[in-house]
């Protein structure tokens, strides 16, 4: 299924293509402002041109799992919301928008993170908080690829193939960002009903690896992107039950 979405992405898709021309990126660099859309309640702070993908709904939209992800907040009356790898904020908006009480942001992307504050001032949001950081396996100082074509497949995961959009679109950028592993925030969660999201791009198992701690304690709920499921297989040790929501290779981490 993936080598015929990665067919059809291209042969056809406009983004991808538009994406890969450098005349593209040069105009995308200087000429790229600053707007807002509208994100269930809540003005959200985009690029023009880079973020493009926000607009239309045949890419970078997940309806399945968004609709998973706003019913577990609802039926289990999560409490805290952990967006790892937020990207714009997308999905804390919508955890917001069905009751979560509290959510931190962590975004390692130097432009998304002016974008998340800018939104977070603009709305006068008081319960949500970035930390500008990546999450990892120790405490360090570590490589990461900088997105300018998207702005959402940066990565400490630095090693990727020629099948990745970290290859198709020419990514040589890097920049270090300090990372910290998820024991570290145990306390914020504990004693409250938890739900994580981690999009990473391919670290999302050291954050598992380094999370055991947080696991054991918290019990949160898991949204991941995970592309090689043997990553996420230490969730098994702590009773998990991994559903596949069979969209963009998202599952579903269960406490039993």
């Amino acid at each position: 299924m993936n080598g015929l979405l990665n067919f059809i992405r291209n042969q056809w898709h406009p983004l991808y293509q538009l994406r890969k021309n450098r005349i593209w990126r040069a105009i995308q660099r200087y000429l790229d402002p600053d707007i807002s859309i509208r994100i269930c309640k809540t003005w959200v702070s985009v690029k023009l041109l880079r973020d493009l993908s926000l607009f239309f709904p045949h890419d970078g939209n997940e309806p399945t799992s968004m609709l998973s992800f706003r019913n577990i907040i609802k039926d289990q009356s999560i409490e805290v919301f952990f967006d790892i790898g937020a990207n714009l904020g997308q999905y804390t908006w919508n955890a917001l928008d069905v009751g979560v009480k509290m959510a931190f942001l962590f975004e390692p992307d130097t432009t998304n993170q002016r974008l998340i504050f800018k939104t977070i001032h603009k709305n006068k949001i008081s319960n949500s908080y970035l930390w500008p950081i990546a999450l990892g396996e120790q405490v360090v100082l570590s490589e990461f690829i900088v997105d300018d074509a998207s702005g959402s497949v940066g990565s400490i995961d630095t090693l990727f193939n020629s099948d990745s959009l970290q290859f198709a679109y020419g990514l040589s950028k890097f920049r270090k960002t300090p990372v910290l592993p998820l024991d570290v925030f145990t306390k914020f969660a504990a004693g409250k009903r938890t739900l994580l999201k981690i999009d990473v791009e391919g670290a999302e198992g050291k954050i598992l690896e380094a999370g055991q701690g947080f696991i054991a304690e918290v019990r949160p709920y898991i949204l991941i992107e995970c592309f090689e499921v043997k990553n996420m297989s230490i969730i098994l040790k702590f009773n998990y039950k991994i559903v596949d929501l069979k969209e963009n290779s998202n599952y579903l981490l269960i406490p039993k």
